[in-house]
């Protein structure tokens, strides 16, 4: 059986399950039927945050700014025991972690 997900829409903020199997297939929403993933940071209000926190099953990627200093949170461990499979294996993860810290350090 395949392992799903709980994940927010991007747009509407509907909870939807999401086999892990078809997460690279652009699913769509449930309730408002546009795609899940925005494809691109997005900015979430104090009641998005919660949602996103406390009952999305994905990692959750926080960045912010104060005066010259960057911080960036992972809210997720980085190995195989926490992330999908597929995940760790796409050829963006290495990546996404190199952007992350360089950004942190204002590169």
């Amino acid at each position: 059986m395949d392992a799903s997900l709980l994940i927010p829409c991007s747009h509407c903020g509907a909870m939807n399950r999401v086999p892990s199997s078809r997460l690279a297939e652009a699913p769509v929403c449930g309730l408002c039927h546009e795609p899940v993933f925005a494809g691109k940071p997005i900015a979430l209000t104090a009641a998005d945050f919660d949602r996103h926190a406390t009952r999305s099953e994905l990692p959750l990627l926080v960045t912010g700014t104060f005066g010259k200093g960057r911080t960036v949170a992972w809210t997720s461990d980085v190995g195989p025991h926490w992330l999908p499979p597929g995940f760790i294996a796409w050829s963006g993860y290495k990546a996404l972690f190199e952007q992350m810290i360089g950004w942190a350090a204002g590169e």
